[in-house]
């Protein structure tokens, strides 16, 4: 069956003429898209307990403040730092100790983790430093890895299989005068949809994104905390291509199409998006910046128009809220 493109004029286009004329709707102060990239649950018998990671990343278009988020197994959790704000890009590793050795969480070099889960006085309960630790049983449960926004909206959810573990209910705590508002909850209760990555266990195996921000996941012999899961030969189930259809405009006509091609479209859309614009033609994409979000419903095409002269990046998301992509632009004035 032919699937028709979309032409979502209405929706994007709607936005874009009120960003040319400069009547803006209520927007976000730095805008990305964070999500577990990486994560170690059962580290070898040589590198012990504490030497297990959570890897966020933010896929970017812009910087995110991830103040007070909670990382959570259900068990344990783990309240990131008030003025935490992550650049696109940018990789956060959560673990056990304040540095990791190599190769236990990279196989290339030894990292120094961003915030260690033993000394930060952030979490719900101590976390075991021998034997099972933040991620119980890790290697051969359904054990899940939640993130949550400071008001308790998941952020992103993985587990290895389903059913998941069961969860206690637990209280949040975050570091002695952070300012952060712990949060009481059961993941049970709140039934996250949960991204399952249908990989066997594993001791000593990292579980990763094929390529960052992907859909597919591998059991992972190459741990690569704090760097990227992206590698020669790897491919997304999901394609993208990116058109100019106008790349210079003297007013507000500028415009660009990204086409995608996937097996399933119905793992896949409805497709959101963040629009960054340099607003303040800095040549950065930073806090002062705007953000516009949205949401493209039907097949494969998502269409950007009434665009005015500047620079762009655009960040795609599937349903999923994985296939993961961005695209950096500049329409040219004339």
């Amino acid at each position: 069956m032919k699937i028709r493109p979309l032409r979502p004029y209405n929706t994007i286009r709607s936005v874009l003429l009120l960003l040319s004329i400069g009547v803006l709707p209520a927007l976000s102060i730095g805008q990305g898209r964070v999500v577990i990239n990486e994560y170690m649950p059962l580290p070898g018998s040589s590198c012990g307990t504490t030497a297990e990671f959570v890897e966020l990343l933010n896929f970017g278009p812009g910087p995110i403040d991830v103040s007070c988020y909670i990382l959570t197994d259900g068990d344990y959790t783990i309240t990131l730092p008030k003025g935490t704000i992550l650049q696109p890009g940018a990789f956060y590793v959560i673990g056990g100790g304040d540095t990791i050795e190599v190769p236990c969480a990279n196989l290339d070099s030894t990292i120094r983790v961003n915030l260690n889960w033993n000394t930060c006085e952030c979490t719900s309960s101590p976390i075991p430093t021998t034997g099972d630790g933040f991620l119980t049983d890790g290697g051969s449960a359904n054990e899940q890895v939640v993130l949550l926004d400071p008001l308790l909206k998941v952020v992103d959810a993985v587990a290895r299989s389903l059913p998941v573990e069961p969860n206690s209910t637990l209280t949040s705590r975050s570091t002695a005068g952070s300012g952060c508002v712990d949060q009481t909850f059961n993941l049970n209760l709140m039934n996250p949809d949960y991204e399952t990555i249908g990989q066997s266990a594993g001791r000593g195996n990292s579980f990763a994104r094929i390529l960052d921000g992907d859909c597919g996941w591998v059991k992972d012999p190459q741990q690569s905390a704090g760097a990227t899961n992206n590698r020669d030969g790897e491919t997304s189930s999901t394609q993208y291509n990116f058109y100019y259809v106008k790349a210079t405009s003297c007013a507000r006509d500028g415009k660009v199409v990204v086409t995608v091609t996937a097996a399933d479209y119905t793992n896949v859309f409805p497709m959101s998006y963040i629009l960054a614009v340099d607003s303040n033609r800095n040549g950065q994409f930073d806090l002062n910046d705007q953000y516009l979000t949205g949401t493209v419903s039907t097949p494969n095409t998502l269409t950007f128009d009434s665009l005015p002269p500047g620079s762009y990046r655009v960040t795609l998301a599937s349903v999923q809220g994985c296939n993961l992509h961005t695209f950096p632009f500049t329409i040219a004035g004339c």
